[in-house]
């Protein structure tokens, strides 16, 4: 192998060389700028050129090799072959053997004529040849000018009809006459065989496109984390399509997305859109910027499903920036309509329940539902943690659980505390049974020092106020209601928050009255079903908490066409008077001759036998339970019962609302329901 570092020291040694006899005419020499190429052929200028081209049976098949080998064996003249390196170059796999198959191919006599092969940038492969014979130690010349050259090629599939900006070359015959003539620049061949080359490993700047990936790839730019397995032959299509369309693969995503940037709103509806849409939201996030949640996601995943998966589930290991990820992974979660990945929710229960309920997002019923498993791992004294969770976790929650000071004494804050807590658990604790029988002992002297709901009704009713009447809505919802109703929304109004005992037993019919002779705004009755319903626990839950948010609104346009409405309804109802039954604080008693009433929560009055029972109030003709006790009546009694004297069930929120500033509506009279009670008794609003 000789080595020049100039034109001159070549030309110079090429000039010497051909004076001389040798037993192996062949001489390889390589350049490496195509400007040196055309000076290096001018210079040999020999009686022949050997053009490979002519080997070529059509017009898009690569050169036949015996042919060729058989003209060169028959030279006896001086004379270059043309472009054996552009050959080599896209068949890389050959070039070592086929170079040293015509290196040891013309060793016959001594002779003064030589066969030039013109080699562009194909150092590497002619420096790696180990020549041991003394006799071909010139037949190897590097012209090491040292010169760069960004000369590419480009082998696309001619069947996906592209049109790239460059030099074209239809077929390999054509690449291979480019070379023989005047090169000067990267260029571009179309043929039907770039897919017999797509997996080739070549060792210069060649790329094949031979489908829509290596389109994106080497013309585009695809990122090279894209691997070509990560989409279908079909989505490569499709975005390719986009991409050639638009420019630029950051242009095709907005484009086929209809977003002007990546926003967590694109996973809106993510279950109903198209698989490409999901695809190129997945390919989109995983190219994107680490820092953001979706996109870190999309890093560990290798298909949209398990980026799901991944969303949900790698805020387990997020130790930094808790607070920002959770955020992050909310916003998004809220926009999914997609079930609960298996492994999350396994990994839900796995995990230590501060954990879990720190992690939970109130973003689909199947995880609110989780929240409840998990909540009932904490003990009663973790009360105010949970709630202080929940408050940004799920609000609605941690509003039905919450205080609201000054509205109820100390000892009513505590029983309705305790008792949204077991409510919420599903459990009915000894202790709270025994709070429950204790405060039933008493229930005459300690509720009936309260005001009752019709006399609260009465002292705050006026001409021109309304009723907003909602069945069944006990006091245990006044925290809730107190917190919607601090919403900015109700800055112009005065709200006044009061809670007094109905009529026993607590049931509609004896607590109508004190909607006699007064405007009737609403008459809403959705709360009353869901407590009569046979959704199962915590649907029950939920459903009554989508009802308490969904009422804001009610109310809301409802004081448009008052000055004051009066918040209230007729009854309250209890859960752990349902749970009680079948368990060892389940005190039931034979009817006999006695009519039974919900559930067994009150029945007829009968002379001589009311000593048998305990903790119950005489009133209207009616034995009426103040603690959990039942009489035993056939039938189920559904997720809450009423009708009983215990504090849930009989007493209820009197809440008056009273605007401080002028109606401005014009339709205040076209809007008013009549005044007599009853015109809208059966109006039922469907939240």
């Amino acid at each position: 192998m000789i080595v020049f570092k100039n034109l001159e020291e070549l030309k110079k040694n090429l000039t010497q060389d051909k004076k001389q006899k040798t037993l192996s005419p062949v001489r390889f020499i390589n350049v490496d700028s195509i400007s040196m190429w055309h000076e290096v052929k001018n210079f040999l200028a020999t009686e022949k050129f050997i053009f490979l081209s002519e080997f070529c049976s059509a017009e898009d098949t690569m050169p036949n090799l015996k042919r060729f080998y058989t003209a060169l064996k028959n030279e006896t003249k001086n004379c270059c072959v043309l472009p054996l390196s552009e050959f080599l170059r896209v068949r890389p796999e050959i070039a070592e053997s086929e170079i040293k198959k015509i290196l040891n191919s013309f060793f016959q006599e001594p002779t003064n004529f030589r066969i030039y092969f013109l080699m562009y940038r194909l150092k590497s492969v002619l420096k790696s040849l180990e020549i041991y014979d003394v006799r071909k130690k010139n037949c190897i010349i590097l012209l090491d000018t040292a010169e760069e050259n960004n000369y590419s090629l480009t082998i696309i599939q001619k069947s996906l009809n592209l049109k790239l900006q460059g030099t074209r070359a239809d077929g390999f015959k054509n690449y291979l006459k480019y070379w023989e003539e005047k090169p000067k620049e990267s260029l571009h061949v179309y043929t039907n065989n770039a897919i017999y080359l797509q997996d080739q490993k070549f060792f210069d700047d060649v790329k094949v496109i031979s489908d829509a990936f290596s389109l994106l790839r080497y013309h585009y730019n695809l990122p090279v984390e894209l691997e070509k397995n990560f989409g279908s032959r079909e989505d490569w299509e499709k975005l390719a399509v986009s991409v050639t369309k638009t420019g630029n693969l950051e242009k095709a995503f907005r484009y086929e997305l209809n977003t002007d940037s990546f926003k967590p709103s694109l996973f809106s509806n993510f279950h109903l859109q198209e698989n490409f849409q999901r695809w190129l939201l997945w390919l989109w996030c995983k190219i994107g910027n680490e820092n953001f949640y979706a996109d870190s996601c999309a890093k560990k995943s290798d298909s949209p499903k398990n980026w799901i998966e991944q969303i949900y589930i790698q805020i387990f290991d997020s130790n930094k920036n808790f607070s920002k990820v959770y955020d992050e992974r909310r916003e998004i979660l809220s926009c999914l309509q997609v079930s609960l990945p298996e492994k999350f929710v396994d990994k839900i229960r796995q995990a230590d329940k501060k954990l879990a309920l720190k992690i939970l997002t109130d973003t689909s019923v199947n995880e609110k539902i989780l929240f409840f498993e998990v909540i009932r791992k904490f003990k009663f004294t973790n009360y105010d943690e949970v709630v202080a969770v929940l408050q940004k976790n799920f609000p609605a929650l941690a509003n039905y659980l919450s205080d609201s000071n000054g509205i109820f004494s100390t000892e009513q804050r505590a029983y309705f505390r305790k008792y949204r807590w077991l409510k919420v658990t599903n459990i009915l604790s000894e202790d709270f049974y025994n709070l429950v029988n204790e405060i039933a002992e008493n229930n005459s002297q300690n509720i009936y020092s309260l005001k009752s709901r019709n006399q609260l009704v009465a002292e705050e009713y006026f001409e021109d106020a309304a009723i907003f009447f909602v069945d069944a809505l006990g006091v245990e919802y006044l925290n809730f209601l107190a917190r919607i109703f601090s919403s900015p929304e109700f800055k112009n109004f005065t709200i006044k928050y009061q809670f007094g005992y109905c009529n026993l037993p607590s049931i509609t019919e004896y607590n109508k009255d004190f909607l006699n002779d007064k405007n009737i705004a609403a008459e809403i009755l959705d709360l009353d079903k869901i407590k009569h319903s046979t959704k199962k626990y915590p649907e029950n839950i939920l459903a009554e908490l989508n009802f308490l948010s969904a009422l804001k609104e009610k109310i809301l346009t409802t004081l448009k066409n008052y000055k004051k409405i009066i918040v209230s309804a007729d009854h309250g109802a209890s859960r752990l008077a349902v749970l009680v039954r079948k368990t060892k604080f389940d005190k039931n008693f034979e009817s006999k001759a006695r009519e039974v009433f919900y559930g067994g929560r009150f029945a007829n009055s009968l002379s001589g036998d009311k000593e048998k029972f305990s903790n119950f109030i005489e009133q209207n003709d009616k034995i009426i339970f103040a603690d959990y006790s039942r009489f035993i009546q056939q039938g189920g009694a559904g997720n809450e019962i009423h009708g009983g004297a215990t504090l849930e069930e009989w007493l209820v929120p009197v809440i008056t609302i009273e605007r401080t500033e002028k109606i401005i509506s014009s339709n205040k009279s076209s809007a008013m329901p009549n005044k007599k009670r009853g015109i809208m008794a059966n109006k039922n609003f469907d939240i």
